[in-house]
């Protein structure tokens, strides 16, 4: 009896926290330039950047109002608590090495907390890798 209450909660729990969209692991992209300098040719390379980074926003991520997450066990563990629903939407953001694009999206339903585990501490300057990112 006890083991299907905790198997039922546990299974419920997991509904409640697939509510953020999943980032893609890698994006593949391609640089151009509006114009090559005189003499030369330009050959466009494809790059794979891989994900680093997850960021939370009050509303579209082009006005820029990215929210700061509560930190804990040495940074691996990020949450963002929202008291009351956004009118203007809570959004995520994808962030990639070498990359200056960003995917984002809104998160529906909105969500009363988000969090991000991350894979622990890196280097100065750089960002701790995403290992699972949920909102309730």
């Amino acid at each position: 009896m006890k083991a299907r209450a905790l198997v039922a909660a546990l299974a419920l729990h997991a509904l409640a926290a697939s509510a953020a969209p999943t980032c893609p692991a890698t994006l593949e992209s391609q640089q151009s330039l509006a114009a090559a300098p005189e003499g030369w040719s330009v050959v466009p390379m494809r790059q794979v950047q891989r994900l680093i980074g997850i960021s939370v926003f009050d509303g579209p991520p082009s006005e820029g109002a990215e929210l700061k997450p509560e930190s804990s066990h040495g940074g691996q563990r990020q949450l963002w608590r929202f008291d009351t629903a956004a009118a203007r939407g809570i959004w995520i953001g994808c962030r990639y090495d070498g990359s200056r694009l960003m995917l984002t999206r809104r998160i529906e339903p909105a969500p009363r907390i988000c969090e991000l585990i991350t894979g622990g501490r890196v280097l100065a300057g750089a960002d701790p890798s995403p290992l699972s990112f949920n909102c309730r």
